[in-house]
């Protein structure tokens, strides 16, 4: 094949790649959504999330499922919560119904004003499926409490270190509030 066949095959593959990204990006996010929408609709058809502590627990539940859950800055002052879509469609049952809990209470506060905008991105052959919460109050949470607790998890500080633990149970005191009056 010719260079100028090459160039040619290239320019439309760079063409097209936006609309194929969009397209892979959509078809992922579409398996995960059918796969945990009616789970949540199924297992929690009443889910009510009343506390900022409710969400942290939640958070710490995924986490210690063994699920992909990480925390991502968008930028300074901005965080949002990041899954690994593959790792959730590969999820074992109990992690399954763990996640569709978080789902159950993501369109619990959607549908009560409390915007929340899940994204799927694909970049560098790996896909990322992320939240991000307008909300401050659930910013606060995800910046101050859930990034310091999944690291502490992480690097078994928060099973060897009683201040870690006894610090974290202040943090569930202090933010057992109902989420509309923070």
């Amino acid at each position: 094949m010719a260079f100028s066949s090459y160039r040619s095959s290239y320019e439309i593959w760079k063409l097209r790649f936006p609309l194929d990204k969009e397209a892979m990006e959509s078809d992922m996010h579409k398996q995960v959504n059918d796969k945990y929408l009616p789970l949540a609709i199924q297992k929690y058809p009443n889910y009510s999330i009343k506390t900022l502590k409710d969400f942290i627990l939640l958070a710490e539940k995924i986490y210690r499922s063994g699920l992909m859950i990480s925390i991502g800055t968008i930028f300074e002052g901005e965080y949002e919560i990041i899954f690994d879509p593959q790792n959730l469609l590969d999820a074992s049952d109990e992690q399954a119904d763990i996640f569709a809990e978080f789902i159950a209470m993501v369109n619990y506060l959607d549908n009560n004003g409390i915007t929340i905008e899940p994204n799927m991105i694909y970049n560098r052959h790996k896909y990322r499926l992320s939240y991000f919460f307008e909300y401050a109050p659930l910013k606060t949470v995800v910046e101050s409490v859930l990034a310091p607790l999944f690291e502490s998890i992480k690097n078994g500080e928060f099973e060897n270190d009683d201040l870690t633990r006894i610090e974290y149970e202040d943090t569930l005191k202090q933010f057992n509030v109902p989420i509309s009056q923070h």
